[in-house]
């Protein structure tokens, strides 16, 4: 299914870079300047397979500028497409009202890549200016008065795009909430390791400063790679990574011990692995790793798609990541569609369901319609 599912989302964009590759050069009167044209985006539309093709052969600088333009090419792509159909809704308006309208032209051309700059250039911005979403939950077992602080991040994407200053920004952020606990809820990579371990991209998640400690999950970005090796660098980082597992932990201010059962599921694609990753042993039942003796019950796991698990063990809260919240409009209607809860905070049962929307980006340094976030959740009686 996975498979099928790829190629039908490359043969889209393989059919949207043909179609915009025909509307420019029917918009050009020159010969030389169609062909020019189509060897352009013909080239362009190359860079994002041929980036995954050149990872650990090429140096990492080439393969570097090989991602960033790549992947920003999906996006002006996107929005071309959208473009020309306003545009396409429009002249048909005007056919059927005053007869023939002039084909499009060069100025159609022009006006639909200067609005998709536009765009851009906004979503670019608003990558770079993380907010502090807040929660409020509450957990039956709490003692009256007792509040427990967490810091959710996720969707870090560490690697070519995302570098170590943003990895230090959200520490800032973090650290300046004073929070009892921060969880990383998985794609902490972007999904070639390379970049992060060569160059130490997350270090300063060691100067991460929380009452209780800092709890990781693994997503599917760090299967992509070598999951092994992702999981051996993340615990160089001082945090606790907890692959289908849980563990107890207890805070100085509640006098019950242990008090906190978190339990870190490991990313649903583990299951469905090829290449390296081949013979994986599947993810765990949720029951495995239940426990009803602690007072506060929380799941972290990456994609939010078993959330009714959580509920079935009454976990207090689940935390996800994964959907970025679509990242770039309309790819919000998709993700919507996919999962029952792609972004915020509802309730299934006696059950939380918090759904961040990522600190950083898949792909190109662009998020139109969202907005990058760290969360912060505090839970009560």
């Amino acid at each position: 299914m996975n498979f099928v599912m790829f190629l039908l989302i490359i043969g889209i964009y393989l059919g949207a870079c043909v179609y915009i590759a025909v509307r420019v050069a029917k918009s050009l009167d020159s010969k030389v300047a169609r062909v020019v044209s189509s060897v352009v985006v013909a080239a362009l539309t190359l860079l994002f397979p041929l980036q995954r093709m050149i990872m650990g052969v090429a140096s990492e600088g080439v393969v570097r500028v090989v991602y960033l333009v790549g992947t920003l090419w999906l996006v002006v792509v996107l929005y071309s497409i959208v473009m020309f159909l306003i545009f396409g809704i429009a002249r048909f308006i005007a056919k059927k009202k005053n007869g023939e309208v002039p084909r499009a032209n060069m100025g159609t051309i022009w006006r639909t890549l200067l609005i998709v700059f536009i765009i851009i250039v906004c979503g670019m911005v608003n990558a770079y200016t993380p907010k502090v979403t807040r929660y409020t939950v509450h957990a039956e077992k709490m003692n009256e008065g007792d509040t427990i602080k967490i810091a959710l991040a996720s969707d870090i994407h560490a690697g070519y795009a995302i570098r170590k200053g943003d990895v230090e920004r959200l520490v800032r952020i973090v650290n300046s909430e004073k929070v009892d606990f921060c969880i990383l809820a998985g794609d902490i990579f972007d999904g070639d390791i390379r970049p992060v371990i060569d160059n130490d991209l997350c270090a300063p998640l060691r100067e991460m400063k929380t009452r209780r400690g800092v709890i990781a999950a693994m997503g599917n970005h760090e299967y992509m790679a070598d999951g092994e090796r992702a999981a051996e660098y993340l615990r160089t980082l001082n945090l606790t990574l907890l692959r289908d597992s849980a563990m107890a932990v207890s805070s100085t201010s509640f006098d019950m011990q242990p008090y906190i059962w978190f339990i870190g599921r490991d990313d649903m694609s583990r299951n469905f692995r090829m290449g390296p990753m081949a013979g994986l042993k599947g993810t765990k039942n949720i029951e495995e790793l239940d426990n009803d003796t602690c007072q506060v019950k929380i799941v972290i796991d990456h994609q939010p798609g078993r959330t009714d698990e959580s509920e079935r063990i009454g976990a207090d809260l689940h935390v996800s990541g994964h959907t970025h919240s679509g990242q770039v409009w309309p790819m919000k209607i998709l993700t919507g569609m996919i999962y029952e809860n792609d972004y915020g905070h509802t309730n299934k049962g006696k059950t939380d369901i918090i759904v961040t929307s990522g600190f950083g980006t898949w792909g190109p340094r662009v998020r139109i319609g969202n907005s990058p976030e760290v969360v912060v959740i505090e839970i009560t009686k």
